[in-house]
C-alpha cells in the first residue's frame, strides 16, 4: 500500500503476525501484573482470540483503505486536480467506514 504525502509517496508500514502476537501477549501480562484481568476460559484460548480479533481489524482497516483509495482515483480520473487528495481520501475513508459500522 503507498500513501500519497504531499508530493513524495511512502509505503504503510504493516504489522506483522509475530508483532501482533506479541502486542497482545504484552497487554495481557500488563493487565495480570495489575490485577486488572482475570480469565474465565484458559489463559491461551484468551489470548489467541485476541489475536485474531485485532489480526481481523487490521485487515478490514486495509480493506477500508484500498476502497477509499480507489474511489478517490476513480475521481481524480474524471476530474483531474480538481481537490486536495489527501483530503479527500479521509473523507471517503471516514465515509466507508461509518457505512460499514467500523470505527477507524
Amino acid at each position: 500500500m503507498t500513501i500519497e504525502v504531499g508530493e513524495r509517496l511512502v509505503k504503510a508500514m504493516k504489522i506483522s503476525k509475530v508483532q501482533v502476537e506479541r502486542l497482545v501477549r504484552n497487554v495481557f501480562e500488563s493487565l495480570e501484573g495489575q490485577s486488572i484481568v482475570t480469565y474465565k476460559a484458559p489463559k491461551e484460548k484468551v489470548i489467541q482470540r485476541s489475536i485474531k480479533a485485532v489480526t481481523d481489524n487490521i485487515d478490514e482497516e486495509r480493506q477500508i483503505v484500498f476502497a477509499a483509495q480507489k474511489m478517490v482515483d476513480d475521481l481524480e480520473a474524471q476530474n483531474p486536480g480538481a481537490f486536495d487528495r489527501h483530503k479527500m481520501l479521509q473523507m471517503v475513508k471516514k465515509k466507508i467506514a461509518e457505512e460499514r459500522k467500523f470505527i477507524l
